[in-house]
């Protein structure tokens, strides 16, 4: 007999893991000054900069996606249509930028690591829930990473 549950945790209950790869999110402002996300003016434009580490001991990881989901309240400034992309945070092999969310795909030699930015506007007003970032190997899961999600708000 096998019993089997699925379903979406609860926010805030999701797992944190990290497993060979190591995930961290920074926020910074337009001076590049550290911030919290956790309340922001309407209006106010920041950076969200993802590291993510390869801490896998055989060696390189291929093909890693980095599924990283941003608050309803908060709208992605997509740079590549206002040419600020910078080099610096552009060494991924594709790029998707959704409404919502950035999906990148990328490989990351032993012992090294990626940053990738997402600039992004506290846009609407609320409560909202902001998802954990999420680092996988697509042909290998057991390599992941993942930080815990939490609530944040945007303040007229």
């Amino acid at each position: 007999m096998t019993l089997s549950i699925t379903g979406t945790p609860k926010p805030g209950d999701e797992p944190v893991t990290q497993s060979d790869l190591a995930v961290s999110v920074r926020y910074v402002d337009q001076s590049g000054r550290s911030l919290s996300p956790d309340s922001l003016p309407l209006g106010q434009t920041f950076d969200v900069l993802v590291t993510v580490k390869n801490e896998y001991a055989a060696g390189s990881v291929k093909d890693i996606a980095l599924a990283h989901i941003l608050p309803s309240g908060w709208e992605i400034q997509n740079d590549r249509l206002t040419d600020q992309e910078t080099s610096e945070y552009s060494s991924f092999d594709y790029q998707d930028i959704r409404d919502d969310r950035v999906y990148t795909y990328f490989d990351l030699n032993r012992n090294s690591q990626k940053v990738f930015k997402v600039s992004v506007t506290a846009a609407y007003p609320g409560k909202y829930y902001m998802p954990g970032v999420q680092a996988e190997a697509m042909y290998k899961a057991s390599i992941s990473a993942k930080t815990a999600g939490k609530w944040v708000y945007v303040t007229k």
